[in-house]
C-alpha cells in the first residue's frame, strides 16, 4: 500500500524516535483553488491531477494524490498508525495562523528554532496570489492560443 510506503521512505530519513513530521493542512476549498491557479498561472488547466509531462516527480504525487485524495483525516490516521503520533505536528496553513504571519517562522516554531541570519528568507511574497479575473483571463487566453 502506498500510505505504508510513505510512512517507511520518512523513516529511512531518520529513526523514529528522532524523526518529526510537520504537516500544514489548507482547507479543502481553498487547496483545489490554489491548485487549479497554479496550473493557470503555469500555462492552462489539464485537469485535477499532475500534468505527468511536466514534473519528474508526478507519478509520486500521483500516487499520493490517489492515497489521499483531499481526506486528511486518512493522512493523518495513517500516520499515526505507522509513525510515533508524539512525534507528529499539524498546523492550518492559514497565513492568519502562521506565527509572525509566515510560514517561515511558524515551521521553525514548530522545532523551538529562531529564524535568525543562518536561515535565508528572501522577503517579500514569492509566490504572489492571482486574482480570480485574472485566472479567468489566463485560462481563456490559453484556450484562445491554442485554437
Amino acid at each position: 500500500m502506498v500510505e505504508q510506503e510513505i510512512c517507511a521512505e520518512l523513516l529511512s530519513y531518520a529513526p523514529a524516535d528522532k524523526l518529526v513530521v510537520i504537516i500544514y493542512l489548507r482547507r479543502q476549498d481553498q487547496f483545489v483553488q490554489a491548485c487549479y491557479s497554479q496550473q493557470i498561472k503555469h500555462g492552462g488547466y489539464s485537469g485535477w491531477g499532475v500534468d505527468q509531462d511536466k514534473n519528474l516527480e508526478s507519478a509520486r504525487l500521483k500516487e499520493l494524490d490517489e492515497a489521499f485524495r483531499l481526506d486528511y483525516r486518512k493522512l493523518v490516521d495513517t500516520l499515526n498508525q505507522n509513525l510515533n503520533p508524539a512525534r507528529i505536528v499539524v498546523r492550518r496553513y492559514e497565513k492568519s495562523q502562521f506565527t509572525n504571519g509566515t510560514i517561515h517562522y511558524d515551521f521553525l516554531e514548530t522545532r523551538s528554532i529562531e529564524l535568525n541570519k543562518e536561515f535565508f528568507y528572501p522577503g517579500g511574497n514569492v509566490n504572489p496570489w492571482v486574482q480570480g479575473d485574472t485566472i479567468t483571463m489566463l485560462q481563456f487566453s490559453a484556450v484562445t492560443a491554442k485554437d
